[in-house]
């Protein structure tokens, strides 16, 4: 999955990352190894993960969810941008 991002300059740097939900439908598993730091101003990365896909059914649908945040970030924290996508099989 390719994402394209602008960090304001003020920022110095950002973070991106990359979750699904498939564990819970309302509620997106980051997965810490797909963190990446990137610097100010625009720029596009490819995320490459391995994922348990999971069939919501009618509940809704499996989605693959990216964050742009400040780097570092304290606790609590709030992403500066974020973006989902649904994620579709062929049976």
């Amino acid at each position: 999955m390719e994402v394209d991002y602008t960090l304001e300059p003020i920022r110095g740097q950002g973070e991106l990352a990359l979750g699904f939900n498939s564990v819970d439908i309302g509620l997106f598993h980051m997965i810490n190894a797909t963190m990446f730091v990137v610097e100010e101003g625009s720029g596009s990365h490819q995320f490459s993960a391995s994922v348990v896909v999971k069939d919501w059914g009618a509940e809704g649908d499996f989605q693959a969810y990216v964050y742009l945040s400040e780097f570092p970030h304290g606790n609590p924290w709030t992403p500066l941008a974020t973006d989902t996508e649904v994620l579709t099989f062929a049976k």
